[in-house]
């Protein structure tokens, strides 16, 4: 196995379409799953991003970004959104649609079930890789609810293993932890 293939080992992760904008207000949106939780208090998210991204430049230049879970209902039009086409046409050429954030100027993706609104905390460059590590903090979320729960397994959202290979939430399994 190479060292390159860890990331499988480390898979599925949940896939996401960030939304950000530059600063005359045109969308950039592209899947991401490189994102992952780091604090609780403040609300910490960490993503991934390619040092050379139109997603990078966004976010450190309007210090915000919209993460929308994708669900299985919009997920090949929101992997389209990779294309290498004008970044702010890749919404509209696959037929998604945004809405106005609550917290934030960046918009959300209406066909969203679950969306995390964020502000830039930090960016760490990590000097020998090809990606750097965007902090948000989360000061907005949208989800889809059920008697005023979070509805994880209505909102059929997918996984990320490798290249496009994707998997769907499967069967809960309960475990006890230690109280504390």
């Amino acid at each position: 196995m190479k060292e390159s293939d860890f990331v499988k080992l480390l898979s599925p992760r949940v896939s996401t379409l960030i939304i950000s904008m530059d600063s005359e207000k045109k969308i950039n949106a592209a899947p991401y799953s490189f994102v992952y939780p780091f604090s609780f208090e403040p609300p910490l998210i960490g993503l991934g991003v390619g040092k050379h991204k139109m997603t990078f430049k966004n976010i450190e230049e309007t210090k915000e970004f919209t993460v929308n879970i994708i669900s299985e209902n919009f997920a090949q039009k929101a992997v389209n959104c990779e294309e290498k086409i004008e970044f702010d046409k890749r919404l509209e050429k696959n037929e998604l649609h945004t809405e106005k954030s609550e917290k934030i100027s960046v918009p959300r993706l209406k066909e969203a079930k679950a969306v995390l609104e964020c502000v830039l905390s930090e960016v760490i460059d990590l000097k020998e890789a090809d990606h750097r590590i965007i902090v948000g903090k989360v000061v907005g979320v949208k989800v889809l609810e059920k008697d005023g729960v979070m509805d994880l397994d209505s909102m059929n959202y997918l996984m990320h293993e490798t290249g496009g290979v994707f998997r769907k939430i499967g069967e809960k399994v309960l475990l006890e932890r230690e109280k504390k």
